[in-house]
């Protein structure tokens, strides 16, 4: 029992803080974005000059900008994978310990969408009642959800299910939270 509430505890609390999985993602995000911003200001240069050999340069230094930038998305992206597997890992030993796990994989705000296993999958927050209930769209299709309810997302390997799991008041409007479960 003891154990179940150090798992239980430790999934929390890494689930809850960027000091767990934060500081690498915080670093990561830091350079994109300082990579869009040398990409912003050497195109600003490039519309602003008109000589020959400058442009040419600045091409070339753009080239290698966005090269960068797209070896960085492509880090970032492998980290977020594997800080997933790991909180899918944590949330598992929790569940396995004690029978149940806390915490959303996914937070919303009203007007704010996740694409849920294929990319054209998209499920967004229209809004949120008095009683807290999510009015949700998923492609065209609006459904309001209660605590516990979910919408089925199809694709190609299966439903995913993206259930609807608490909310809490954030700095200035209310956050929903949603498990979002893979085909079996």
């Amino acid at each position: 029992m003891v154990f179940g509430a150090v798992v239980e505890m430790f999934v929390q609390g890494a689930m809850e803080s960027t000091g767990y999985f934060g500081p690498t993602l915080d670093s990561m995000m830091a350079e994109q974005q300082t990579n869009f911003k040398s990409i912003e200001d050497k195109l600003t240069k490039l519309r602003s000059t008109s000589d020959s050999g400058e442009r040419s340069q600045l091409e070339k230094e753009l080239k290698s900008l966005l090269k960068e930038q797209q070896q960085s998305s492509e880090k970032l992206g492998d980290e977020l994978r594997k800080s997933l597997a790991q909180i899918e890992s944590l949330r598992a030993d929790a569940l396995a310990a004690q029978g149940a796990a806390k915490g959303a994989d996914v937070w919303l705000k009203a007007g704010e969408s996740v694409s849920v296993g294929a990319r054209h999958n998209v499920v967004s927050v229209v809004s949120i009642d008095p009683y807290r209930r999510a009015v949700v769209n998923f492609n065209g299709d609006k459904s309001t959800l209660e605590v516990g309810q979910f919408v089925d997302v199809p694709s190609k390997d299966g439903n995913w299910r993206v259930f609807y799991r608490q909310s809490q008041r954030g700095d200035d409007r209310y956050q929903l939270g949603f498990d979002v479960v893979a085909p079996e």
